[in-house]
């Protein structure tokens, strides 16, 4: 997997997003995604991380459909420890 470095600073991160899509009216869709992920990630329960959250991993959510709906993103690889495992929950 590739890393982008500026210097000895890793800069972005290759990871693959399992992304569980669920809608109000029962259907659920899992999608695979793998993208770039800009570093450093923020410290956890600040304002940086939820809008760095939003920015960078709320994007690959969804799927298209209307209505209320709730997505749970695990990051399943990345090039950086500090992404493996992490996840994500948005709405609901």
């Amino acid at each position: 997997m590739k890393m982008l470095t500026q210097g000895t600073q890793v800069t972005q991160a290759l990871a693959t997003l399992k992304i569980s899509n669920t809608y109000a009216d029962g259907v659920e869709i899992e999608t695979v995604v793998n993208t770039l992920i800009p570093l450093p990630l923020p410290a956890e329960g600040t304002d940086e991380r939820e809008d760095w959250e939003y920015e960078y991993i709320f994007l690959h959510t969804g799927t298209g459909r209307s209505g209320d709906a709730w997505y749970t993103v695990d990051v399943a690889s990345a090039s950086v420890p500090e992404l493996r495992g992490l996840v994500f929950e948005f709405g609901g």
